[in-house]
């Protein structure tokens, strides 16, 4: 009988590894954080060590050769002392056989991300509860809990929005908002005037305050609409945005890295207001998962999710017309992007869409 080695984690001893990869072409930078944090709940089930294997074949859209091959590490401290290079070694030498390690098929991570009933999400999917506001309330309490102790943000990062909010916040009132354009399309976005109406309630509840608003978001176009209304009230990161339907995270033509960076800023920037507003989309979410304390202005509630496959889901660009564009216009649009999404979704458009750049630059959408 094969003796059988143990490995040290959290103060436990293991005889398994859970490898946490990324699976789906689609992800942006929330959905890979909510697959490790998942990851990690599933480990822990499973009395395995979780391992994160964020490289350039299954998350592309994030490598940069000059950061290393494991993604997750650019931004955050190592979740185990294991790399998935390591528990092969381990295999390899003999240290442990097969059965020690497992690695979820897609169809186990997609369940565990959208379906089972203890996961971390940011938002409901097929099972819609009976109470929204308390589903959401029970889940925010899960995501705190798992970032406090498994998140561990790169010190540089810290170092760069700890600089900003004390250069700009002060003793302001901050208002944070983040507003979702772009390719969002799992559930109904919010207006923009719906923003505006909030805003200016909050402005009038705080008017013996001075107040900011600090502005997380995807779209060029809700950066100018904002400062035409506040002006100088407005602050936000000099981040990669985008001024069409593509999300910044598909610009293929960007730092692979400041895709990251810029998310993640944002999410800590918005978690360091007195308040945020926010829809359905995940980084408003994630930002309360890093403050226990921040009041809330929350559209997720009203919104519904749309249970279609991807090919069939409408963009906010196009839905809210944020590029106001003509009837016509729209119409070709979104025959032109259902097409894209239909090929991305077939099996030899994802097998295509991972290995090769000019491939992800024809169907960026």
């Amino acid at each position: 009988m094969k003796k059988r080695h143990l490995f040290l984690w959290n103060n436990r001893l293991y005889t398994k590894f859970y490898i946490i990869s990324n699976i789906d072409i689609h992800a942006g930078f929330c959905a890979l954080m909510l697959y490790v944090l998942n990851g990690i709940r599933k480990a822990s089930d499973l009395n395995a060590i979780p391992v994160v294997d964020f490289n350039r074949h299954n998350t592309p859209e994030f490598y940069s050769q000059k950061h290393g091959e494991s993604i997750w590490e650019y931004f955050f401290e190592p979740i185990s002392a294991y790399t998935a290079e390591g528990v092969q070694s381990f295999l390899e030498k003999g240290f442990i056989d097969t059965h020690a390690i497992y690695r979820p098929t897609a169809a186990e991570v997609m369940r565990m991300h959208h379906v089972e009933d203890e996961r971390l999400a940011t938002f409901w999917a097929k099972k819609i509860p009976s109470n929204k506001a308390q589903w959401l309330a029970q889940k925010r309490m899960l995501g705190r809990e798992y970032v406090e102790n498994y998140i561990r943000v790169k010190q540089t990062i810290l170092d760069k929005v700890n600089s900003f909010a004390a250069s700009y916040f002060k003793d302001y009132y901050m208002i944070g908002v983040h507003i979702r354009g772009t390719d969002f399309a799992y559930a109904s976005p919010t207006g923009i005037n719906t923003y505006f109406e909030e805003i200016n309630t909050i402005l009038e509840q705080n008017s013996n305050k001075q107040c900011l608003i600090f502005l997380a978001t995807d779209q060029k176009q809700y950066v100018e609409a904002f400062r035409n209304k506040y002006r100088d009230k407005i602050l936000c990161i000099n981040a990669l945005r985008s001024d069409n339907h593509i999300a910044p995270f598909r610009l293929t033509f960007a730092d692979a890295y400041q895709k990251g960076e810029d998310v993640l800023a944002d999410i800590l920037i918005l978690s360091k207001c007195n308040h945020i507003i926010k829809s359905a989309a995940a980084v408003g979410e994630m930002a309360l998962w890093f403050n226990r304390s921040v009041s809330i202005s929350d559209f997720s509630i009203e919104s519904e999710f749309y249970q279609k496959p991807y090919y069939e889901l409408e963009a906010a660009f196009s839905k809210l017309n944020i590029g106001q564009k003509t009837t016509w216009q729209l119409k070709v649009h979104r025959f032109k992007l259902g097409l894209i999404r239909k090929i991305q979704d077939s099996i030899i458009g994802k097998k295509l869409y991972i290995k090769f750049k000019f491939v992800r630059k024809l169907l960026k959408h």
